[in-house]
């Protein structure tokens, strides 16, 4: 796995900011962090842990690149941003379905990135 440096996690946060403002979360405190993931978690190259009530989220970029290293590009941590502020649009559909109705975690982590798909592969990829 390839070590990531500080200037790319602050790429990575530009890149959430600018994803952050195509999609008007103006009344949005979002926070990052730089940090390795625990080992005994499922490896993520980023994750986000939002609080929708008080429009709070803080986004986690691991220290380390995840995938093949021939795929760190600054297009491939662009697209990360871009799905990592997807999330956290959508993380208030997660709340209610878990209050209303008899799913589990996992399978409205699956809906979430379902619907993620559908916008990275229709506006990040039309996206200038």
């Amino acid at each position: 796995m390839k070590k990531l440096l500080k200037s790319d996690f602050e790429y990575f946060k530009t890149c959430c900011e600018k994803w952050a403002d195509f999609f008007g979360l103006k009344s949005w405190c979002i926070s990052y962090i730089w940090e390795e993931q625990d080992a005994l978690e499922e490896s993520s190259q980023a994750w986000v842990i939002a609080d929708y009530l008080n429009h709070m989220a803080t986004i986690y970029f691991n220290k380390e690149w995840i995938d093949d290293e021939s795929l760190f590009t600054k297009k491939n941590i662009d697209f990360i941003a871009f799905h990592e502020i997807c999330e956290v649009i959508l993380y208030r559909l997660g709340d209610l379905a878990l209050d209303r109705f008899n799913v589990t975690e996992d399978s409205l982590l699956q809906a979430r990135h379902e619907i993620c798909h559908i916008l990275e592969n229709s506006i990040f990829a039309t996206y200038k």
